[in-house]
């Protein structure tokens, strides 16, 4: 039975996404991943792909399209530039399998922001950040639940007297 959520799907996206992005050792300039979804259609015949390792397991789907937008930060704007670089050819530089392995069918570069913004007020906390833009065409697979186990014994409860 299709069960899946929209909040599953927009969630496993930005775990793909993020996977994909360069590790900041930094928390506070880790850059952000948001999803604006034009569409979230069942993928296959009413959601349902096809069998999975049995012919009573089924698995589901859901298409997703619209767009990613990964936030990058910084605390200077030249380190901005060099990090929306950096981004940029990393995630554009993921090769067809790769994607295909995190559902991802269509990944194009949308657009670079054309304004950097300041997030923080104050010199010494200053944060500047600008946006990519990502067009996406994702397929979101719900894998049936493993079952947990067989049982093997069961106990019987005897008393006597």
């Amino acid at each position: 039975m299709d069960d899946i959520t929209n909040i599953e799907v927009i969630d496993a996206l930005i775990a793909s996404i993020e996977s994909l992005l360069p590790n900041e050792p930094n928390p506070i300039f880790q850059s952000t991943v948001g999803i604006k979804a034009a569409r979230i259609v069942p993928s296959g015949v009413g959601a349902f792909v096809g069998h999975a390792a049995s012919v009573t397991e089924e698995i589901f789907g859901r298409h997703l399209e619209g767009e990613v937008v990964v936030t990058v930060k910084r605390g200077n704007v030249g380190d901005l530039r060099t990090a929306i670089r950096e981004n940029t050819r990393i995630l554009m530089g993921i090769g067809r399998k790769e994607l295909l392995k995190q559902g991802i069918l269509k990944f194009e570069l949308h657009e670079v922001g054309s304004q950097v913004i300041l997030t923080s007020e104050g010199e010494a906390n200053q944060i500047f950040q600008n946006d990519l833009s990502f067009e996406i065409l994702y397929e979101f697979l719900k894998q049936p639940a493993v079952a947990e186990g067989i049982i093997q014994e069961i106990p019987i409860n005897q008393s006597v007297g």
